[in-house]
């Protein structure tokens, strides 16, 4: 085994990722969101969601309608169930989103439209259901929908999955200037290390960044 190990060394799966700007720009092209159908905003919520908290699919299908406190300026979600770094006697695992100016990429916005958009129809408690039985959904089912936005918006799922967002999100605050604890709660990292050996990454550049910086 020590021979195989010296042989092929485990390596991150990601050397570098994609500019979050690719996944916003088809996101902020769906909108109004009163055009949309249950479908499209469902997707589009779930996508706001993992890009604005850096959240696991797990987390995201853990979130509960029930805990969602909502102040008008922002929101605060709870998951609830045993998650991946779940600790006894460990609260409910939390996130905070705010409000953003521009409605069309606004998470909170998005998830109140969603919340109302359901709210007649659901056969759950779960923040997020199927729009086809109105239960709740797997961590599956929400990787799948966040697939289909990055496919949608040209970023290439047979190099970056689902999981992805997470590393990408993260990256561009880190590139941005967010503290490196503020990240870490965010994301719930108990480490710096953690954060460094597996998520933080170059950003990819865009076709737009190429072809504008040859001026």
């Amino acid at each position: 085994m020590k021979g195989v190990f010296v042989h092929k060394p485990p390596k991150p799966r990601y050397l570098a990722t994609w500019d979050v700007s690719i996944l916003l720009h088809y996101l902020s092209s769906l909108y109004p969101l009163d055009t949309l159908s249950l479908r499209m905003l469902t997707i589009k919520a779930v996508s706001l969601l993992s890009l604005s908290t850096a959240q696991r699919c797990q987390t995201l299908a853990s979130f509960s309608l029930d805990s969602v406190k909502d102040s008008g300026t922002a929101m605060c979600l709870s998951a609830s169930g045993v998650l991946k770094t779940s600790r006894p006697s460990q609260p409910l695992y939390t996130v905070n989103i705010n409000n953003y100016k521009k409605l069309s990429i606004c998470p909170c916005y998005t998830l109140r439209t969603y919340i109302l958009a359901t709210q007649s129809k659901r056969k759950s408690q779960n923040l997020f259901i199927s729009f086809f039985h109105k239960k709740a959904v797997c961590a599956a089912t929400i990787a799948g929908w966040i697939k289909e936005a990055l496919i949608s918006s040209g970023i290439n799922t047979d190099i970056f999955k689902p999981h992805s967002v997470r590393g990408a999100s993260s990256s561009a605050a880190n590139l941005a200037g967010l503290s490196i604890s503020e990240i870490l709660k965010t994301a719930d990292w108990k480490s710096e290390k953690t954060f460094a050996a597996y998520y933080k990454r170059d950003i990819l550049p865009s076709f737009s960044d190429i072809v504008l910086n040859k001026m």
